[in-house]
C-alpha cells in the first residue's frame, strides 16, 4: 500500500480513504487518536469501540460499520452472491 500522508510518523492513507469514502471524514482525528489506521484494525470495528473513539452518531456507525464488514469480505474473497448460487445449484441437482 502506498502511503503520501503521515501524522507523527504514523501512515494515515487508508483510514482517511476509507472515512471519505464514506462520508465520515469528520471522525479522522479520532480515528488517528487510537491509531486505527489500517485495514486489519478497520476489519474488526465495532459498535463498542466507535462509542469509545467518540463517534455518536447512528449513521455514521452504520455506514462505517457496514464499509469495514465489505472490506472484511472482500480481504477474504468471500462473495455472498457467488456462495449463494453454488448452493442453489447442488440443492437444485439434488431435486433432479
Amino acid at each position: 500500500m502506498s502511503s503520501s500522508v503521515s501524522t507523527s510518523n504514523i501512515e494515515v492513507p487508508f483510514v482517511k480513504r476509507f472515512l471519505e469514502e464514506i462520508n465520515c471524514e469528520e471522525h479522522l482525528d479520532a480515528f488517528e487518536k487510537y491509531k486505527l489506521l489500517d485495514e486489519a484494525r478497520i476489519y474488526y470495528l465495532d459498535r463498542e469501540i466507535l462509542e469509545e473513539i467518540g463517534v455518536k452518531e447512528i449513521g455514521d456507525k452504520i455506514k462505517i460499520l457496514k464499509r469495514s464488514r465489505q472490506l472484511r469480505r472482500e480481504a477474504s474473497g468471500f462473495d455472498p452472491k457467488k456462495e449463494l448460487i453454488e448452493i442453489t445449484g447442488k440443492i437444485n441437482a439434488l431435486n433432479s
